[in-house]
């Protein structure tokens, strides 16, 4: 059964602290990527075409140590926020206006759901979900599977910048033949095309000189 729904928007928890990564870095998310080789081998790490300098590889190894550190669990020192953080959107909701040990059991459980994910990351879900944001049915409450999964849509892109840059910094460096091998096929498609139509032009021009020197001609 559908609990009622609310009369009252859900409440503003607290903003997301300093702990927040940055969300893009462009030197480390955008360029130095191109540093990797067009040619990939299943199973195998792709490569770089050219080894990292250390200034490039000080880049990486900052920026992954920055979200790393960004993207840690939530600790004892952090429970109070998160639990204040779910209180406050779930109160919005008339439904979830519980008292004494059932709003605080019902908090509880949402927050060990949640035990994989920094601070930061479930503040700013509660926000999502309390400005409509979250693409959920703004008449109910989420429940705990609802609430991991927008905490999970919000770190994604950190994880997955997390995990490129990790990439990079191991990668090995592409070897001279291997680059010589990834060209691309239309390069070597068109040159065969031009020396096609080379010796196709010399045939028909000594075909030519062989009908003008034959007799009667």
């Amino acid at each position: 059964m559908r609990r009622s729904p609310p009369t009252t928007p859900p409440a503003l928890p607290a903003a997301a602290d300093g702990g927040t990564p940055a969300l893009v870095d462009l030197v480390t998310d955008y360029e130095l990527p191109r540093l990797f080789s067009a040619l990939s081998i299943t199973g195998q790490p792709r490569p770089l075409v050219r080894a990292l300098d250390a200034d490039e590889r000080s880049r990486l190894e900052r920026r992954a140590a920055e979200l790393r550190t960004g993207l840690v669990a939530f600790g004892a020192g952090d429970a109070d926020a998160v639990r204040a953080a779910l209180s406050a959107m779930l109160t919005g909701y008339r439904s979830m206006r519980q008292q004494g040990d059932e709003a605080h059991a019902t908090v509880a459980i949402m927050a060990r759901v949640l035990a994989d994910f920094p601070l930061w990351a479930i503040q700013r879900a509660c926000l999502m979900v309390a400005r409509g944001e979250a693409g959920l049915d703004r008449r109910w409450p989420p429940n705990d599977a609802e609430m991991h999964a927008i905490v999970a849509r919000v770190v994604e892109p950190y994880r997955d910048t997390l995990a490129r840059v990790s990439a990079m910094l191991t990668a090995p460096v592409e070897p001279p033949s291997a680059r010589r091998l990834s060209r691309p096929r239309e390069t070597v498609e068109t040159r065969r095309g031009h020396v096609a139509r080379v010796m196709a032009d010399m045939d028909a021009r000594r075909a030519a000189r062989d009908k003008a020197a034959a007799p009667g001609v």
